[in-house]
């Protein structure tokens, strides 16, 4: 019989065979068996996608854990998500409704090496590489949706750029405050 068994289903798995053998002693046509068999297989690729799910999210939660733990310079710091910057490092623009500078915080003139009075009534167009971006466009963008954050790279006044993240309302008086936040790039 364990040879039956063992030629009849040479094209199924080992496992699935020493089942189907055990239940041909049991009953006729072993259909219990292959269903049974069958469900088994189910529950062990649902357990395996579980198992290679949950290792696929450890290093990453354990690595940002450790490091914002484990590093006090590190605690507050953006881990994914745009975060408002604290007072001392606020970087604020208030834009007009043509977009224009209004006013802004000190940081945001230092960060691109230009004063106050030399950046209010400017547009970004001033300070933005030349074809960055489809200025028309993106500022119908932001009127019809009323917020915009991305990524934006402006240009000092020394010609060295500088890349942001930014997060843009739309206000109901028609202005915009504009948030930054300056990012780190490798040289």
């Amino acid at each position: 019989m364990v040879k039956t068994g063992i030629t009849l289903h040479k094209k199924k798995s080992l496992f699935g065979a020493a089942l189907q053998e055990g239940a041909d002693a049991v009953e006729e046509h072993g259909a219990l068996t292959g269903f049974l068999a069958d469900i088994i297989g189910l529950l062990m690729i649902g357990l395996n996608a579980l198992l290679g799910l949950a290792l696929l999210l450890w290093p990453f939660r354990s690595k940002n854990h450790n490091q914002q733990e484990g590093n006090p310079s590190t605690a507050g710091q953006r881990t994914g998500d745009f975060r408002e910057p604290s007072d001392h490092d606020r970087l604020w623009v208030l834009l007009d409704s043509s977009f224009r500078y209004a006013d802004m915080s000190p940081s945001f003139g230092q960060m691109l090496g230009f004063s106050r009075s030399e950046l209010i009534g400017r547009t970004a167009e001033y300070v933005t590489p030349p074809d960055f971006v489809n200025f028309p466009k993106l500022r119908e963008e932001i009127r019809s949706a009323g917020r915009k954050s991305g990524y934006w790279v402006y240009r000092r006044r020394d010609g060295r750029f500088v890349l942001v993240r930014y997060d843009l309302t739309m206000r109901s008086d028609g202005m915009a405050d504009l948030y930054l936040e300056p990012l780190p790039v490798a040289s």
